[in-house]
């Protein structure tokens, strides 16, 4: 049986791989912003989708811990039972959490006015397909939700 049709592998290329487009030519930075967006956003419409879902007061989002000053004690405690850590690993963690809460915090602070760009001409056009009242109800709950889970309208 003769292989004659089939190409070799040396006359074969490999598609081109595709980066993201940056500016200032770092693609993994642009990467790990846009996760962190888009894990904010998820953050903030569960939020909002639960509320409207659910009667119960609900807990405080995993994406507003960042902003509690004991955010590294709450995270290394946690990691400490999901991976069974030692009390020696936990403060380690802790440590190594309280390193990179502010840069943490600093590109948070930066991401949250765009999503509030994206957030409210959602609201709005959810609130248009609204009866009146239901619009109004709408608003309210919004309104209240940024202020319990998002520090407010700015």
């Amino acid at each position: 049986m003769s292989n004659h049709n089939l190409p070799s592998i040396e006359s074969t290329t490999a598609p081109p791989t595709t980066r993201l487009p940056s500016p200032d030519g770092k693609p993994l930075l642009t990467s790990i912003l846009l996760g962190t967006v888009i894990f904010i956003g998820g953050g903030v419409f569960g939020a909002a989708g639960a509320f409207l879902l659910s009667e119960e007061e609900l807990p405080e989002p995993d994406s507003q811990l960042i902003l509690r000053e004991d955010f590294p004690d709450i995270m290394s405690a946690r990691v400490q039972e999901r991976f069974e850590l030692t009390d020696e690993q936990r403060d380690q963690v802790r440590g190594i959490f309280a390193r990179y809460v502010p840069r943490m915090r600093e590109v948070r602070h930066k991401i949250e006015p765009q999503m509030r760009e994206i957030v409210v001409p959602l609201s709005i056009e959810i609130s248009e397909i609204m009866t009146p009242e239901q619009a109004e109800l709408w608003r309210q709950e919004m309104k209240q939700r940024a202020v319990d889970r998002l520090g407010g309208p700015r």
